[in-house]
């Protein structure tokens, strides 16, 4: 068949008292393989942004419906908040062609983020979410996007 999508994903496992990251080989849990193959070539982006207080968007409180197991927000969180960096009229000509996000730091129930948005190009977007008490950066996303079909 035709491929339809590829990604590729760095992840790290945190160390529940630290919150700081631990290499894999120092977990004693049967369950977790690391594996070498890679879905794509390219190493996943390290993108960098200062949003600017003109480029703020909104600002969005994690409630409890927005955090994982472990009590931080959830991944999905924050592509959400990135959909919204988006006018809904927009993304009915257009859909999210490319994305890259980096999560940065962890964010918690009653912690509010400030979203940003910086037009790169005419398809390029780079968005960033910073919060909590100290205004640490939570995450950095960019999009590309391509015309839908038919508009």
């Amino acid at each position: 068949g035709e491929l339809v999508a590829a990604s590729t994903g760095e992840w790290c496992l945190l160390d529940l008292e630290t919150s700081r990251p631990r290499k894999v080989s120092t977990i004693d849990y049967p369950d977790i393989v690391h594996l070498e193959e890679k879905a794509l070539e390219e190493r996943a982006e390290r993108l960098k942004y200062d949003p600017t207080d003109d480029e703020y968007l909104f600002d969005k409180t994690i409630r409890l419906s927005d955090m994982d197991v472990n009590y931080h927000a959830n991944n999905n969180t924050y592509t959400r908040m990135v959909i919204d960096t988006f006018p809904s009229e927009q993304l009915k000509t257009q859909y999210i062609y490319d994305y890259d996000i980096n999560f940065e730091n962890q964010s918690y129930e009653g912690e509010t983020i400030k979203m940003y948005r910086r037009q790169i190009d005419a398809d390029t977007s780079i968005h960033c979410g910073i919060g909590g008490s100290d205004s640490r950066r939570v995450f950095t996303a960019k999009t590309v996007l391509r015309p839908r079909a038919g508009t």
